[in-house]
């Protein structure tokens, strides 16, 4: 018996949460109304499913918790969701495995979704390949958004929760807890409340947005604080501070810029391909670029970036080069 039994074994309103998760057959009326049942039955159930509904996602599941709070059922918290696999897809699957591969990766939460403390540090590590996002609710209850080829670390645990952006780019939906959310890429350190934010890192340079919420940032002895609708763009230890032209939206598979440096363009463009974009000259690397690109169209966007900009593009063996 491994440690994610004995904590299962301890709490039986999570067995009784995965099973309504894994349970058989279509969600009927009668079974629904079952489900709405059981969920008000007991203070525990609620905070049981906000774990377990974090690990898979059941659309009809999802809309039952929303009425739930809708008819003030239970008190329950309405929060965004890992994309996953659907429910009806995982027949068989023996639910300890499920709430161990879930709940090994997210905090143990108490009514109202509070990071608890005490809580045993636990490193995380999360990457993307070429051409795929990934979406993952993080061990505290934030939501975390990574771009195509990316990479982060962190630990949670022991009033900690920390995040760092070792390459590419995230957004980061941050749950509020009693300690501000850390994160962090190259020299760049920030904390954060409770909101959201993107961070980028491309052809050497950090890009900062926030979208909603407040931030402070430092780097290189120098402080800053954000709010919504503000951006840090730097460079090394120097820092330029100004305001979102547009909301960031590579969730959306959109790469949306108002002059921007042609090398950071080509830098989110390139990890929607396994193929090399470069530049054939150093200098047009800051040349300034605005326009809506197709990020899950890498090969479009650059030849509609090349009509724009009237810059030659040749298609070679290792790769696309643009100049």
């Amino acid at each position: 018996m491994n440690r994610f039994d004995l904590e299962i074994d301890a709490d039986p309103a999570l067995e009784e949460a995965a099973d309504w998760l894994l349970g058989e057959g279509e969600w009927t009326p009668e079974r629904q109304a079952r489900f709405l049942a059981w969920l008000s039955a007991n203070p525990a159930h609620a905070p049981a499913m906000e774990q377990v509904r974090a690990t898979w996602h059941d659309p009809v599941l999802e809309q039952l918790l929303r009425q739930a709070a809708a008819e003030r059922v239970v008190p329950f918290p309405s929060r965004p969701l890992a994309k996953a696999q659907p429910a009806n897809n995982i027949t068989g699957l023996d639910r300890r495995r499920l709430l161990a591969a879930g709940l090994a990766g997210l905090a143990v939460m108490g009514a109202g979704g509070l990071w608890l403390r005490g809580t045993p540090a636990q490193a995380y590590d999360l990457s993307s390949p070429h051409g795929q996002r990934r979406d993952a609710i993080l061990p505290d209850g934030s939501r975390l958004v990574l771009d195509a080829a990316s990479r982060v670390t962190g630990r949670f645990g022991n009033r900690q929760r920390l995040l760092t952006l070792l390459e590419g780019q995230m957004a980061l939906a941050v749950t509020a807890a009693e300690q501000p959310f850390r994160a962090g890429a190259g020299g760049l350190e920030l904390e954060m409340p409770d909101g959201a934010f993107t961070l980028d890192q491309a052809a050497g340079r950090l890009d900062l947005s926030v979208t909603t919420g407040r931030l402070q940032a430092r780097l290189a002895g120098r402080t800053y604080d954000l709010t919504a609708g503000e951006r840090l763009l730097t460079a090394g230890d120097r820092a330029e501070r100004g305001r979102l032209t547009d909301a960031p939206s590579f969730q959306q598979g959109w790469l949306v810029v108002h002059e921007q440096r042609l090398d950071m363009v080509l830098a989110r463009l390139a990890r929607y391909t396994p193929t090399g974009l470069r530049l054939a000259r150093a200098e047009l690397a800051a040349l300034p670029v605005s326009g809506r690109f197709a990020l899950d169209r890498p090969a479009d966007s650059l030849r509609l970036l090349a009509r724009l900009h009237k810059l030659p593009l040749a298609e070679t063996a290792d790769g696309m080069v643009l100049g």
